[in-house]
């Protein structure tokens, strides 16, 4: 695991221009795209020194990592409906960002088995 916050990454610019080549909705990549890059970002800044760091104990950041990303994901649907716009971008920023949790998930848990 040389480079571990890059396949997130990678997952989100792939997810932004698979959804821009088939919508074509600028609103949507905007969304998509500030969304899932403000989530992935609170990811990086979390981990990048416990992972730099080799350290085994990354529960505090884990459980700080969901809270942040539950509450950003809760006041962006809070905009949505009080400004009454479609949810179907939200959606599929939902649906991009489960990949990213998936490879979030699964960069702990190489680390762990690193340290």
């Amino acid at each position: 695991m040389n480079k571990p916050f890059v396949l997130g990454l990678m997952w989100l610019i792939v997810g932004v221009f698979a959804l821009w080549s088939y919508f074509l909705d600028p609103s949507m990549i905007i969304t998509v795209l500030t969304l899932n890059g403000t989530l992935h970002l609170v990811y990086i800044v979390l981990f990048y020194k416990p992972y730099r760091e080799k350290q085994r104990d990354i529960l505090q950041p884990a459980l700080l990592l969901i809270t942040l990303q539950l509450l950003i994901f809760f006041i962006a649907t809070g905009i949505y409906w009080f400004y009454a716009l479609p949810f179907t971008s939200l959606f599929w920023a939902m649906i991009v960002f489960l990949g990213v949790l998936i490879l979030q998930v699964r960069e702990q848990l190489a680390h762990l088995k690193s340290v």
